[in-house]
C-alpha cells in the first residue's frame, strides 16, 4: 500500500500500472496481491483496464494443459493465456508437452534395489531424481534438447545435490544458479578452510576442515586424536613437533600430518607477501588438489570453481587489500546468505549444462524444456508462530504458552492463523503456475506421493498432493495402472482447455527397477545407477565404457611435442633440470642478469592491474611480493616491457571491451581428456566475438620473424585457447600474442566456429602419442633444448654434437 500510495502522489492523469496477479509470488518480501487487486477494481469502475492474454513463449498444448489444470485453483479472475507463437516454430508434437513423473514413496528401501551412490537423502528421492535425469538424457540423446536449453527448478534447494548428481551420473554438466550453489561447493569450502586457517590456526573449525579434507586427508580416528591432544588449540599441539601425538597415529597419518605441518608453517610464514590467488594456487599444486577434482563425478565443472575461486581472490585483493581474513569471512558470509553467485563455465565462455535454480530465480525466464522437480516435498507449517497481526482490521491474536507445554490460543489468533494459511497456500499454487509457463517446448513435473492412500491436501501437504489431481481433472482414476507404468491422459475442461498429459508411474514394481548407467566415476568406485525406461520403450543397447577421463595442460602437450624424452625424465620422473652453470662445464654460477622466468613473471603481475597504473611505481612492491630485490637497471628492464604494451593500440582495444577477465583459468574438453590453462586476458568484444591476449617476455631481436616463431614455439597453445573459446560459445575468436619487446607488432589469428573440429581433430593428433604412453626422442636436437636436459650425458641417443649446436631453422 505504501508503495502505491508514492506513485499515486506523483500521479498526473498519466500513471500506468503493469501487473499480473498469477505471478504475485513474493509475500516473503511483503508483497499483497490485494493491493493489486483493488487497484484493478478502482480502475475497471472507469473502464481503464486492458487485459494482455497473448503468449509468445510456450506452444499451444502447453498452455492448455496450464489453463485447464490452474484455472479452477486461481479462481474466477484466472486469465487464460493463449498462444501467439509463430507459425514457423509450432510443430506437430508426436505425443503430449506436458509430463508428469509420478514416484511412489513406497517400497525403495528393499535391498534388491540399487539405486547408486547420490548425497544423503530418502530412497524415494533417489529414485525420483535418477528417473527425471535418464528422462532428460533420453531428451537429449534423442535431439529433443540441448542441455544449455533445459532447467531443472526448485521450490526450496535442500534436495538440489541429490538431482545434480543423478544428472552428472547421465554425462550431463549442471550449473547451480543461485542459492548456496558456489559457496557451498565442497571444493570451495576446502579452499576457504585454507584461508581461513591461515590467517588464524585456531579457527578450530577451519583447521579441522582443512585436516579432514583431501588437502591433508587424515582419517577420522586421527582427527579425534588430534582433537584430543590439542583441547582447544590442535595447531599448537601439531607444530610442536613432539612424540606424544604421532606416536598415536597409524603410519600414513603420520605422515600426512608431518606433511601438513612443514607446508602450513611455511605458508604461514609467506601468507603476507603473496597475493591471495597466489596462495590457493599453491596449495593445490602442492597437495595435487586439482587431480583429486578431476577424479570426481563432474570434475571438470568443480575444477573450474576452484579457478574461479582464484579469480575471485584476485579481484577481493585488488578491491581490499591482501587480507586473507578477509577473504574467508567473505566466503563465510556470502555462504551463510545464500548469495547467488553461479557456477564457473567449464570453458572459456557459457557452458552447455542443464541449469539447476530456485523457480523464484526463474521468474522473467524462459527454457526449452522446464522440469519441475522435488514436488513431493512437504510444506513447513506454522507452529512456531506465536503472535499475528492484521494491521488493515486492527486484529491481533496469541499463542501463550505455558511451563508444562501446553498452549492457549487468544484473542483473533486461530481466524488470522487460517487467513495467513490460506494466503500462503494461494501463494504457492501461484509459484507453480510461475514455474510452469517458464516452459517453451516442454514441461516435465516430478514428484513423489504415497499413491496408497493418496495424499490428503492440508496447509503442510506437498504441492503433488493437489496437482497431480489438477491436471488429471480432478479423477486420480486416470493414474496409470501398475502393470502398464504409463498413460497418455485427455480431458476437456468446462471452458473449453483440453488438457493432454503423459503421465510416468516410477514404482518398484515397474519402471523402477534399474539398469546399470554410464559413469565418469574413478576407477574403481561403485557405479551409479539409473532407473530403466518405461516398459513400453526398448532397451537401449549397452554403450562402451567412457574412456578414462585424464588431463594434462597445453604446456605438458607442447613440452612433449618438443622432446617426449625430455618430458618424461622431468614432467614424470621429475629428475631436476641441470644448472645452467654446470650444462655449459663452467666453474661457478653464471653472473647472469635477472632470470627470464622470474621477468617474465613480475611483467605479467604488472599488466594484471586494471584499471592498470604506471608500472614504475608498482615494480618494486610485486618483485617484493615475490621475496627478490631488483637493481636499478633490473626495476627499469621490467617496468619498461609493462609500460610499452599499455601504451599500445592493442592494450586500448582491451581497454575498450565490454569485459575483461585477467588471468582467466578454463578448461576444455578433448576427447576423453581435459586440457586446463590459463589466459593472460579474455576480452569479450561486441557481436558475440572474443579477444584473447597472451604477453611473451621473449627476448627477440628485431630481425625475428614474429609469425613464424609463434608458428614453431605456440602453435599448441594457440589451437588450445581458439578451441576453448569456440567451444565455449564464441561466435569468433581472435589470438594475440602481444611480444613487449615489439609492442606495436602483435600476432593475430582469427578463428570462426566452423573451425572448432579442425582446431580439436589437429590437437588429438598432436596428442595421440603422448595420450598412448609414448616419449620419443627429439628428432631436431638443439642447445636451447639440451642444455640442461637431464638425460643429456648419459641417456640421450643423439650426440654432443647435435644436442649443444644452435637451434636448427623449420
Amino acid at each position: 500500500p505504501r508503495q502505491l500510495s508514492l506513485f499515486q502522489i506523483l500521479d498526473r492523469d498519466d500513471l500506468f500500472v503493469v501487473g499480473d496477479e498469477q505471478q504475485s509470488i513474493y509475500g516473503f518480501r511483503n508483497a499483497d496481491v490485494e493491493v493489486f487487486r483493488s487497484r484493478r477494481s478502482a480502475l475497471a469502475a472507469d473502464g481503464r483496464v486492458a487485459t494482455l492474454a497473448t503468449n509468445f513463449r510456450s506452444r499451444g498444448a502447453i498452455l492448455e494443459t496450464i489453463n485447464a489444470a490452474f484455472a479452477p485453483r486461481l479462481g474466477p479472475d484466472f486469465v487464460a493465456l493463449r498462444e501467439c507463437r509463430e507459425p514457423a516454430v509450432v510443430e506437430e508434437a508426436p505425443g503430449p508437452l506436458v509430463e508428469l513423473l509420478l514416484t511412489d514413496q513406497a517400497g525403495w528401501d528393499d535391498d534388491a534395489i540399487e539405486l547408486g551412490e547420490l548425497p544423503r537423502g530418502a530412497a524415494w528421492r533417489h529414485a525420483e531424481a535418477r528417473l527425471l535425469a535418464q528422462r532428460v538424457r533420453d531428451l537429449v540423446d534423442a535431439g529433443e534438447a540441448r542441455p544449455e536449453d533445459v532447467v531443472v527448478l526448485f521450490r526450496g534447494l535442500g534436495d538440489l545435490p541429490v538431482f545434480e548428481r543423478a544428472l552428472e551420473d547421465q554425462r550431463l554438466l549442471t550449473l547451480s544458479v543461485g542459492g548456496r550453489g558456489y559457496w557451498g561447493r565442497q571444493v570451495v569450502r576446502d579452499l576457504c578452510a585454507w584461508l581461513s586457517a591461515l590467517a588464524n590456526p585456531r579457527d578450530e573449525t577451519a583447521l579441522y576442515g582443512v585436516l579432514a579434507s583431501p588437502l591433508v586427508g587424515l582419517s577420522s580416528d586421527a582427527l579425534a586424536h588430534v582433537a584430543r591432544a590439542g583441547r582447544g588449540n590442535a595447531w599448537r599441539v601439531i607444530s610442536a613437533g613432539g612424540d606424544a601425538l604421532p606416536a598415536r597415529l597409524r603410519d600414513d597419518d603420520r605422515e600426512r600430518l608431518a606433511v601438513f605441518a612443514r607446508r602450513f608453517g611455511a605458508e604461514r610464514e609467506l601468507a603476507p607477501r603473496l597475493g591471495l590467488d597466489e596462495l590457493l594456487r599453491r596449495v593445490v599444486d602442492a597437495t595435487a588438489y586439482d587431480l583429486h577434482v578431476l577424479r570426481l563425478s563432474g570434475g571438470a565443472r568443480r575444477l573450474a570453481n576452484v579457478h574461479k575461486l582464484m579469480r575471485l581472490a584476485a579481484a577481493f585483493e585488488r578491491d581490499h587489500g591482501r587480507d586473507v581474513r578477509g577473504l574467508a569471512d567473505l566466503a563465510t558470509a556470502e555462504l551463510e546468505a545464500e548469495a547467488r553467485e553461479t557456477d564457473a563455465p567449464v570453458e572459456l565462455g557459457d557452458v552447455k549444462a542443464v541449469r539447476l535454480m530456485t523457480i523464484h530465480a526463474a521468474k522473467g525466464l524462459e527454457f526449452g524444456t522446464v522440469c519441475v522437480a522435488d514436488l513431493g516435498r512437504r510444506r513447513p507449517g506454522d507452529g512456531d508462530v506465536d503472535l499475528l497481526a492484521d494491521p488493515r482490521t486492527g486484529e491481533v491474536g496469541l499463542r501463550l504458552v505455558g511451563l508444562d507445554g501446553t498452549s492457549d490460543r487468544a484473542l483473533d489468533f486461530e481466524a488470522l492463523r487460517d487467513r495467513a494459511r490460506a494466503r500462503d497456500a494461494h501463494e504457492e499454487e501461484r509459484i507453480l503456475y510461475v514455474a510452469a509457463t517458464r516452459a517453451r517446448d516442454r514441461l516435465i513435473l516430478s514428484g513423489c506421493a504415497p499413491l496408497a492412500p493418496w495424499p490428503k491436501a492440508g496447509p503442510s501437504a506437498a504441492p503433488l498432493s493437489w496437482l497431480a489431481p489438477a491436471l488429471l481433472g480432478g479423477d486420480l482414476a486416470n493414474l496409470p495402472a501398475a502393470e502398464e507404468a504409463l498413460r497418455d491422459v485427455t480431458w476437456l475442461q468446462d471452458g473449453g482447455h483440453e488438457a493432454r498429459l503423459r503421465v510416468v508411474l516410477n514404482a518398484p514394481a515397474t519402471v523402477g527397477r534399474v539398469l546399470r548407467a554410464q559413469s565418469l566415476a574413478p576407477a574403481g568406485a561403485r557405479e551409479p545407477v539409473a532407473p530403466a525406461p518405461p516398459a513400453h520403450a526398448p532397451q537401449p543397447e549397452p554403450a562402451a565404457p567412457a574412456p578414462a577421463m585424464r588431463t594434462l595442460s597445453y604446456s605438458a602437450l607442447a613440452s612433449w611435442g618438443e622432446c617426449g624424452y625430455r618430458f618424461y625424465l622431468t614432467r614424470l620422473l621429475g629428475l631436476p633440470e641441470e644448472p645452467l652453470a654446470a650444462a655449459a662445464g663452467l666453474p661457478v654460477p653464471v653472473p647472469a642478469a635477472l632470470d627470464p622466468r622470474l621477468r617474465g613473471t613480475l611483467v605479467h603481475e604488472l599488466l594484471e592491474a586494471d584499471p592498470p597504473a604506471p608500472a614504475a611505481e608498482r615494480v618494486a612492491g610485486v618483485a617484493a611480493a615475490h621475496g627478490v630485490q631488483l637493481s636499478a637497471l633490473e626495476a627499469a628492464d621490467v617496468a619498461r616491457l609493462a609500460d610499452a604494451f599499455a601504451s599500445s593500440p592493442l592494450a586500448r582495444r582491451v581497454a575498450r571491451a565490454r569485459s575483461v577477465r585477467r588471468e582467466h583459468g578454463f578448461t576444455v574438453a578433448l576427447g576423453g581428456t581435459l586440457l586446463t590453462g590459463i589466459v593472460d586476458v579474455l576480452a569479450h568484444e561486441r557481436g558475440g566475438a572474443q579477444l584473447v591476449v597472451d604477453y611473451k617476455s621473449d627476448g627477440l631481436g628485431p630481425e625475428t620473424d614474429l609469425e613464424a616463431y609463434v608458428q614453431e614455439h605456440y602453435g599448441v597453445q594457440l589451437r588450445v585457447y581458439a578451441l576453448a573459446a569456440l567451444r565455449g560459445g564464441a561466435a569468433r575468436v581472435e589470438v594475440a600474442y602481444a611480444f613487449l619487446e615489439r609492442p606495436l607488432e602483435p600476432v593475430q589469428r582469427h578463428f570462426e566456429a566452423a573451425d572448432a573440429d579442425r582446431l580439436q581433430d589437429e590437437l588429438l593428433a598432436l596428442a595421440a602419442g603422448m595420450l598412448a604412453g609414448e616419449y620419443p626422442v627429439t628428432d631436431r636436437p638443439h642447445r636451447d633444448l639440451c642444455l640442461t636436459c637431464p638425460g643429456r650425458r648419459a641417456l640421450c641417443s643423439h650426440p654432443e654434437e647435435l644436442t649443444l649446436r644452435e637451434r636448427p631453422q623449420p
